[in-house]
């Protein structure tokens, strides 16, 4: 573990198979991390899991969705945009898993992606804050062979099987060469 936030000029959560209202040791003391990033002003950026612990730990809620389980392909509304999004279209096609979701994002938060499965999507916080609840990392063949993995296993095939149907169909949809463009731009700005 970091020895303190200033160990880095800028700071990635990522994602994990864990709930951040899941009760581990770890838990609080990322938090704690990424509060004394926050303060300290640094550049964080949280994708997935991340992007929940750092709504959590900046004073949002986040929790299991009632919608279940969002798998494959995922196309975002894009507004709000502050000067590091320029080159974000209107709407964004990402890679999903997961069933946890953001419902209140914290204070002073601007939620800039959403849809009707996913309110709170993405949120940016004075340009030191970036999150994204989809996996912008993630491409179509490594989420197919995830899902593939997770099949009546971890994640029920009625979830699944559309999902792959979905990948299989468009790979070519996934903006993720996009998003990063966004995230270099961020960490640059």
């Amino acid at each position: 573990f970091p020895k303190n936030h200033l160990d880095c000029d800028g700071w990635i959560v990522t994602g994990s198979p864990h709930g951040v209202y899941e009760e581990h040791s770890w838990i609080p003391t990322v938090s704690q991390l990424i509060n004394d990033i926050y303060h300290a002003k640094l550049p964080i950026f949280g994708v997935c899991f991340g992007h929940q612990l750092i709504a959590q730990a900046l004073g949002g809620h986040v929790e299991k969705s009632i919608k279940g389980w969002g798998l494959g392909l995922h196309t975002y509304k894009i507004n709000n945009k502050t000067s590091y999004m320029g080159n974000l279209s209107e709407e964004v096609t990402l890679n999903i898993c997961h069933q946890d979701q953001v419902l209140q994002v914290p204070e002073g938060a601007e939620v800039y992606a959403k849809s009707e499965f996913c309110e709170n999507a993405g949120f940016y916080i004075k340009d030191k804050v970036l999150t994204m609840q989809a996996h912008p990392e993630f491409l179509v063949d490594f989420t197919i062979a995830l899902l593939t993995a997770r099949r009546g296993i971890k994640i029920p095939e009625e979830f699944v099987d559309p999902a792959l149907e979905k990948l299989n169909a468009s790979p070519e949809s996934v903006q993720s060469n996009q998003f990063a463009e966004t995230i270099r731009q961020f960490f640059s700005s």
